[in-house]
């Protein structure tokens, strides 16, 4: 089973913008590679109060949950985001596979 992580902007985007983008994600991966996939859920929602750089703490978590990924999709527009851009620089740095929404 192939695990996969969907990487995407998320700040100053609705929840339903973003679960809708990973469907249609997670449907790409499915086309290319077959329906046994496992998701990571990369979809955070933890708190980060007190922290003097929230998105420093988000983008760290989620380099924790590329590391577990053999496939990585990025979404639309994934070449705005610092975070997005820095995980695909990880993930071409260590082979993990890539494809693009």
């Amino acid at each position: 089973m192939k695990k996969v992580f969907i990487s995407q902007l998320m700040r100053d985007r609705t929840d339903d913008d973003i679960l809708s983008e990973r469907k249609e994600a997670i449907q790409l991966v499915k086309d290319a590679h077959g329906p046994d996939i496992e998701v990571i859920d990369s979809f955070l929602d933890i708190p980060s109060e007190g922290l003097k750089n929230p998105a420093v703490y988000y983008l760290g978590h989620s380099i924790i949950l590329l590391s577990e990924a053999d496939i990585v999709v990025f979404c639309r527009d994934f070449g705005y985001g610092r975070a997005t851009r820095i995980e695909e620089m990880i993930a071409y740095t260590y082979g993990i596979k890539t494809l693009y929404l």
